[in-house]
């Protein structure tokens, strides 16, 4: 039994003919193009990233499904961008692939909130996500910006807990050993 196995040329024109699914009109041509990206993995990501930001309102929706599963930090800063998309659906996808990656996506997180926290939108996501974060070990340290959110005025009132959680996070990081 031989296997015949892809170039890395051929591999990639396969997840770029499978992104550009992602915007299909076919529902069943869409999810299948997303099962197979998923299935791809990590190879996927930039591709899924790009369809996130800028793809149309089927392909966003497919690429955040996809990053809740493929599960890959370097989708980070495009998920918390992701939080103010128009369409409902891709922000809550948005929000649950950022929790996936717990405390890894706090930092992002937690800028983005700093700069729009005028936003509903962005707010709802991101307390989704604090919410699944803080479920175990971080309950403690995303709680008063949860609590924040949850507030009278959550847009001025989330600013100085955010600062103070930014600040734990940093302090929690090791400087180089002198």
């Amino acid at each position: 039994m031989t296997t015949v196995t892809e170039t890395p040329e051929q591999a990639t024109e396969r997840i770029d003919e499978l992104l550009a699914k992602l915007g299909n009109e076919e529902g069943t041509v869409r999810h299948n193009a997303r099962v197979a990206l998923v299935i791809a993995g990590f190879a996927a990501v930039p591709g899924l990233i790009e369809r996130l930001e800028h793809g149309n309102s089927h392909a966003r929706w497919e690429a955040a499904k996809a990053l809740t599963i493929v599960r890959d930090e370097r989708a980070t800063p495009a998920l918390v961008q992701a939080l103010m998309d128009e369409v409902p659906g891709v922000r809550w996808l948005a929000a649950s692939a950022l929790a996936t990656l717990g405390r890894g996506c706090l930092e992002p997180l937690l800028h983005g909130m700093l700069d729009h926290s005028h936003s509903a939108w962005f707010r709802e996501g991101a307390h989704h996500v604090l919410v699944q974060v803080g479920r175990e070990d971080l309950r403690e340290l995303v709680g008063p910006v949860l609590r924040a959110l949850e507030g009278i005025e959550p847009g001025v009132g989330v600013l100085v807990p955010t600062h103070h959680v930014l600040k734990s996070l940093h302090a929690d990081v090791p400087g180089p050993a002198h």
